[in-house]
C-alpha cells in the first residue's frame, strides 16, 4: 500500500493566506473602477437627455410656436392646416 505523506498545517495555512492576499489585491484594483463607471453612466444619461432636448427644440418653430408638420404635405391629414399650434 502506498503511504501518503501528511501535509503540514503550515503549508495549508500559507496557501489559504496567499489566496486571500491575491483576492485582496484584485478587489483593491477593482474598487476605484466602480465610481468612475457610475460617473460615466451619469455623463451618458445627461448627454442623451441633452440630445433629446435639442431634437425637440429643432422641431419647434420658435417665432410662431408651432410644431412643424411631420406628415406629408397633405393639408387634409391635420385639422387646421400643415401646422398645429402648441
Amino acid at each position: 500500500m502506498w503511504r501518503f505523506k501528511k501535509r503540514s498545517f503550515g503549508a495549508y495555512a500559507l496557501r489559504v493566506l496567499g489566496t486571500l492576499a491575491l483576492l485582496g489585491v484584485l478587489v483593491g484594483l477593482l474598487l476605484p473602477a466602480v465610481p468612475s463607471a457610475r460617473e460615466a453612466a451619469r455623463r451618458m444619461a445627461c448627454a442623451v437627455n441633452l440630445r433629446t432636448l435639442g431634437l425637440s427644440l429643432l422641431s419647434v418653430d420658435g417665432r410662431i410656436m408651432k410644431l412643424k408638420n411631420p406628415l406629408p404635405h397633405n393639408d387634409s391629414l391635420v385639422d387646421g392646416g400643415p401646422e398645429v399650434r402648441i
